[in-house]
């Protein structure tokens, strides 16, 4: 439900960035051309496949859906030998793969590292609705999650203990309010009661206006 039209994108900024790094060419399509108001309709649907029933796929339902269809259709427009996508949105990542995989467009994914402000937050064009103090607040999301790694590099290796001290954590903070904190398979995204080889800590966490997400692989 989050209003597109509010979102904090800055196409000016984006472009300098772009050119900045000697980028060649920018497909910067109106929605109109992207999505004809005659084909909405007749909207092929693609399978983003099962992860996208999970997290934030129970949270936000449809929106692997759209993303799946979206993700297909710049792929076909574009038909690039190589594409790169954020860690921070593992989930996402994970579907874009399986979309690669399941129907065979031989595309090299690249996965781009989480990329943090000194104080550990992750770097989101979200992080534009926190106000000072949400801001602040907002930290929380890579406290906990640290505290899940620490463990794990102790010998935790219990779901449920490791899930149990990222809720300790971000209930310390008010702003905060938890939809998940989750220990699940790294390809599957299924929960983990035991991990046995390893596991990646994903955070969904409000905090006024902005819905953050965050993650980090166990290994």
């Amino acid at each position: 439900n989050e209003d597109l039209s509010k979102y904090p994108a800055d196409e000016a900024a984006d472009l300098a960035e772009f050119e900045n790094h000697g980028v060649d060419i920018v497909f910067l399509p109106s929605v109109d051309e992207m999505y004809p108001p005659s084909d909405l309709e007749i909207v092929t649907q693609i399978d983003p496949g099962p992860v996208a029933t999970v997290l934030d796929g129970l949270h936000r339902p449809g929106h692997f859906d759209g993303v799946a269809i979206v993700v297909a259709r710049l792929f076909s427009i574009i038909s690039p030998d190589k594409t790169s996508f954020g860690e921070k949105d593992a989930q996402q990542l994970r579907i874009i793969q399986h979309l690669n995989e399941s129907l065979g467009l031989g595309i090299e994914i690249i996965t781009i590292p989480t990329v943090r402000e000194q104080d550990g937050l992750a770097i989101s064009s979200r992080n534009a609705y926190l106000s000072d103090q949400e801001r602040d607040a907002a930290t929380i999301l890579f406290k906990a999650l640290t505290v899940a790694k620490l463990s794990w590099d102790s010998g935790e290796r219990s779901g449920e203990v490791l899930r149990f001290m990222m809720n300790a954590v971000l209930g310390g903070e008010p702003l905060a309010h938890t939809e998940y904190a989750s220990i699940a398979d790294p390809d599957t995204f299924d929960e983990l009661d035991q991990v046995e080889f390893s596991a990646r800590a994903l955070l969904a966490v409000k905090i006024g206006n902005a819905r953050l997400i965050d993650n980090l692989l166990l290994s």
